[in-house]
């Protein structure tokens, strides 16, 4: 059979897919330098299997063997969920892996360490198989791993171990596509401000000025640390649920973890906010156990630094990561042991409101939280749950008034309140229905219209009297 690719790379979609499309990338752009331009034909052709949907006996013989014997590499690229699943298991790796050995380029078998991968564990029983395989250490490589000059050096070096074998080159062009590797990581610098991410342009300005001295480099990286978690917060905060706030978040996140080898540490929120994502990624490739256990992990983690801080910073991540479990929790997908996520989301809030005396903005953010949670269980007739929800949203949201809440904030507490009131409805509980829209009621009257349309909140409160309208028909009812 006439060879078609270069490499063929085998990888596990469920957490080796970002990794595997990067490498392809680094390896399809690469240019040989001059003095070796002329054994170099053309560019690299490596072939990624991306058709998720299709992965089929079928697919496997019809498209994904003639590939794979048609390529002169195969590269196997090593994660933590790659490991060996056994030959009585249907593990795509080991199958890629045993057509290859049984083609006519058997034994051209490299291994790549991808992220958090330990390095003693490849798949599909390579280190038995071949116990002198070459292992190719890429651990760390990122779209902007070129930032942290001790990391790019390493990573240059651990690329044309593969590079050299792939081009046809010999030991003694190694120097030379290493000099021109480390040229490639030069212009990188120069060629970031074309992303899509205006943060990523900031960072690239501030690497490349980081390089004139030690000091002024630990301080670019830490400011660039910094621009980054403000990014991550804005975008979580501001952008409605989409694939593009997913892919733009997720690249961002990407970004928090290439800078993580300076000396500045990201806030807990931060990384809370990443995990969350990365759970949502996992969950949507149906692996909720994997899902599962990042909310855990973010939970843990933040309490961990909240109980070292005390700071309300590492107080609110506690409850951004449990908001996460608090959402597993509506839609019925627990969290291993730890199913009661609505008892543990009240349980905190409350301690740290009562912790922090002075925090207004923890109190708020609990009571919009299980504001919401109350609405999405009464849709599921799931009342009893619903009204220990609005229950503690009332009781929370009254104490972020009573430290000086805005107006916007007193009207969340209202709607609260006449959701309340829609509960009792539900459940037949006509008596305190009627007391909680007349409360509803009582509190809207002090609100002056005018007031709420200076404020800029004058839609906001045509929306209240609407709500409080409708709790006080359904009551009457």
């Amino acid at each position: 059979m006439a060879t078609t690719f270069d490499a063929f790379i085998s990888y596990r979609r469920s957490d080796g897919n970002l990794f595997a499309r990067r490498l392809r990338r680094l390896l399809q752009d690469f240019r040989a330098p001059r003095s070796l331009k002329s054994r170099q034909p053309g560019n690299l052709k490596i072939y990624l299997d991306t058709i998720y949907e299709q992965a089929t006996n079928d697919f496997f013989e019809k498209v994904t063997l003639p590939a794979l014997l048609a390529s002169r590499y195969l590269i196997v690229v090593a994660t933590p969920d790659a490991v060996d699943r056994g030959a009585d298991r249907n593990d795509w790796i080991r199958r890629e892996i045993d057509a290859f050995e049984g083609g006519p380029n058997a034994g051209n078998i490299f291994a790549v360490l991808g992220k958090d991968t330990p390095g003693n564990i490849l798949p599909g029983d390579l280190a038995g198989r071949y116990p002198n395989i070459e292992i190719i250490d890429l651990r760390g490589l990122s779209a902007l791993s070129f930032l942290n000059p001790a990391k790019a050096a390493r990573l240059s070096d651990e690329t044309v171990k593969l590079l050299a074998p792939l081009l046809g080159f010999g030991i003694d062009d190694m120097p030379t596509l290493r000099r021109e590797e480390e040229r490639r990581q030069q212009v990188k610098l120069g060629l970031t401000a074309g992303s899509a991410i205006a943060l990523v342009v900031a960072v690239a300005g501030l690497a490349i000025f980081a390089f004139e001295s030690r000091n002024r480099a630990l301080d670019a990286l830490s400011r660039s640390l910094f621009a980054t978690d403000r990014v991550i917060q804005s975008i979580s905060n501001s952008l409605p649920v989409s694939e593009a706030r997913s892919q733009l978040l997720a690249s961002t996140c990407d970004l928090l973890d290439s800078l993580q080898d300076s000396t500045a540490t990201p806030r807990t929120n931060a990384r809370v906010l990443c995990s969350v994502e990365r759970a949502e990624s996992r969950e949507r490739l149906g692996e909720s156990a994997q899902a599962a256990e990042l909310i855990v992990s973010a939970i843990r983690l933040a309490q961990e630094q909240f109980a070292k801080t005390g700071s309300p910073d590492d107080a609110l991540a506690v409850l951004v990561a449990g908001k996460a479990a608090l959402q597993r929790f509506i839609d019925d997908r627990p969290l291993g042991k730890e199913n009661d996520a609505l008892a543990f989301f009240m349980a905190k809030s409350h301690e740290f409101t009562k912790a922090l005396v002075t925090e207004r903005d923890l109190p708020e953010f609990a009571a919009q939280t299980l504001q919401a949670a109350a609405v999405s269980l009464a849709e599921k007739q799931r009342t009893e749950e619903a009204i220990k929800a609005v229950d503690a949203a009332n009781e929370l949201g009254q104490i972020a008034l009573d430290r000086g809440a805005d107006l916007s904030a007193r009207l969340d507490y209202i709607t609260s309140v006449s959701l309340k009131s829609e509960i009792h409805r539900l459940r037949g509980e006509s008596a305190a229905s009627s007391e909680a829209t007349a409360r509803a009621q009582a509190l809207f009257s002090a609100i002056r219209a005018e007031d709420a349309e200076a404020q800029g909140l004058g839609e906001r409160f045509r929306q209240v009297a609407e709500i409080i309208g409708a709790s006080a028909g359904g009551t009457r009812r």
